[in-house]
């Protein structure tokens, strides 16, 4: 299955990629984290094109490991070397990438290199779980 169909679209009404402005706050972006129980942000600039991301785990390195107040930006400790893919990638492919790279997130590029949407290995996984259930039916997606 092809990552387009499974990943978190960027501007969709209810299940959309969860963004914080450049701007933000550590609290700001821990307070979309807990409240989507989500495992990242991106971090958009003024265009909402991608700059970084902040997974949980950053986050608790910054407020417990470096005592980094909750005030500090968002910029200060996204990582900024985003790794994207294409839509049309097999979700195998996905998930040779995850592995290859030891991430957990990647961002979704179409065919004119813009922007789509996020995958994680949670939905990697989460495709794979469904269609081992429908084996040996096709499945249609959801």
């Amino acid at each position: 299955m092809k990552v387009k169909l499974f990943m978190i679209p960027k501007e969709k009404v209810n299940n959309q990629v969860a963004c914080v402005e450049e701007s933000a706050s550590l609290e700001q972006a821990s307070k979309i984290i807990v409240e989507k129980h989500i495992g990242s942000v991106v971090v958009v600039n003024s265009l909402h094109d991608p700059v970084g991301i902040i997974t949980k785990t950053d986050l608790v390195k910054a407020g417990f490991v470096e005592g980094l107040p909750s005030s500090t930006p968002v910029t200060q400790i996204m990582h900024k070397q985003l790794e994207f893919c294409n839509e049309e990638i097999e979700r195998d492919q996905v998930a040779e990438l995850l592995m290859k790279k030891s991430i957990h997130h990647l961002l979704v590029r179409n065919k004119h290199n813009e922007w789509t949407g996020l995958t994680t290995s949670m939905d990697v996984v989460t495709e794979a779980a469904l269609d081992a259930k429908a084996f040996p039916w096709v499945r249609n997606h959801k």
